[in-house]
């Protein structure tokens, strides 16, 4: 690897995926980050996954909460 290649593939396409497949990579990326990753460049490249996946959760709540009249 040379530097300028992505350290992870491509995000998934977080909106496609279940509400219990979010929770899990999100627990599970807290997990790695908990047990100490020593590559910088993966666990920086796996937070921003976490935090795209939690952004999901949050935006899902958010709308669960508003309710149906608001979503649209």
């Amino acid at each position: 690897m040379n530097g300028t290649e992505p350290i992870l593939p491509d995000p998934p396409d977080w909106p496609q995926m279940g509400n219990d497949q979010l929770r899990a990579f999100v627990e599970s990326v807290n997990s790695l980050l908990d047990f100490g990753i020593f590559r910088p460049p993966l666990a920086a490249g796996l937070v921003r996954y976490r935090d795209a996946a939690a952004d999901q959760i949050s935006a899902r709540v958010a709308g669960h909460l508003r309710g149906p009249a608001e979503r649209m």
